[in-house]
């Protein structure tokens, strides 16, 4: 499997898929991921930025502490993935499937959460109050910051 970055940075793993890979750590910024299954993969520390993930699959992925500022993810379905401290500024979620992922302490500043599923999210982020929630859903189990008002900034909640 052939990964490339808009960078010039190209790594070359063995077999035909990216399932369940050990990640971390690696310099993904500009990497061109559209559409490829991630899923159960370790990106922890990750370096994402700019990143295309497009309709990307990260479910049960670890991002722990990934650096993923301006990543395109638009349509990402990232359901259960641990983006704990992860550096999310300026990434494009529109649309994401982030139902029962773990933000905590995510840096979200002017992220666009636009139409994402966030139910049963911890979405427990730093600078969410500067993210784009519009349309984004949410239930009684999604976990927001103390005192954050989500109907306020556009989240609808079931």
């Amino acid at each position: 499997m052939l990964i490339v970055c808009s960078t010039g940075v190209r790594y070359e793993l063995p077999g035909r898929d990216l399932l369940c890979r050990d990640l971390a750590g690696l310099d993904l910024h500009r990497a061109h991921l559209e559409r490829t299954d991630l899923s159960g993969s370790n990106l922890d520390r990750a370096n994402l930025r700019a990143a295309s993930l497009q309709e990307a699959t990260l479910s049960r992925c670890t991002l722990v502490d990934a650096r993923m500022q301006g990543c395109w993810a638009r349509g990402i379905v990232a359901t259960e993935a641990d983006l704990r401290r992860a550096q999310l500024d300026a990434a494009n979620l529109q649309g994401a499937d982030l139902r029962w992922a773990l933000l905590e302490d995510a840096i979200v500043w002017r992220t666009d959460f636009t139409g994402a599923k966030l139910e049963g999210a911890d979405m427990r982020c730093k600078q969410l109050a500067s993210a784009i929630l519009a349309g984004a859903s949410a239930d009684p189990t999604t976990q927001w910051p103390d005192g954050f008002n989500a109907p306020l900034h556009g989240v609808v909640m079931s």
